[in-house]
């Protein structure tokens, strides 16, 4: 069975590219595999997750993961999906992202990855993930850009 992954962080860039990959599923009849990976420390600058430190009566790992489904929840119901009849298969996992997304690429037949880079800047660089994902993955890549 035809497969398409699409990685996604809650920017819009992501966005544009979950609309993108599940049109791509659509026309090929693929199942859309949604990738969200998140990692620690979560003290980077503009991370999705707040900090949650042991001892405060609540399980990190819990709180973590809760969080990631309703990060997923969110992007799918705001990009609207659902109602295309796609099967989706929403992958929440642990790690460094263009590792993950290059795993999930092994079984897949495109990965689909959202850059908000533009102008002379995107020219010179993609960002980390996504020029990982395109130099080391085993299937096509096709790299999303919002309008704009």
């Amino acid at each position: 069975m035809a497969s398409v992954v699409v990685g996604i962080d809650g920017s819009e860039a992501s966005r544009q590219a979950l609309r993108w990959a599940a049109d791509e599923a659509k026309l090929r009849d693929a199942s859309l595999r949604v990738v969200h990976t998140w990692s620690r420390p979560y003290d980077v600058p503009g991370a999705p997750y707040p900090q949650t430190e042991p001892g405060l009566g609540v399980d990190p790992e819990d709180t973590e993961g809760r969080l990631a489904r309703d990060l997923l929840d969110r992007e799918l119901a705001a990009t609207g999906i659902e109602v295309l009849g796609l099967r989706i298969e929403p992958d929440l996992v642990e790690g460094q992202p263009a590792k993950t997304l290059l795993e999930a690429a092994q079984q897949a037949d495109l990965l689909v990855i959202g850059t908000d880079r533009h102008g002379k800047l995107a020219d010179i660089t993609l960002g980390r993930v996504v020029r990982e994902c395109v130099q080391h993955s085993p299937c096509p890549v096709v790299v999303v850009r919002p309008p704009g």
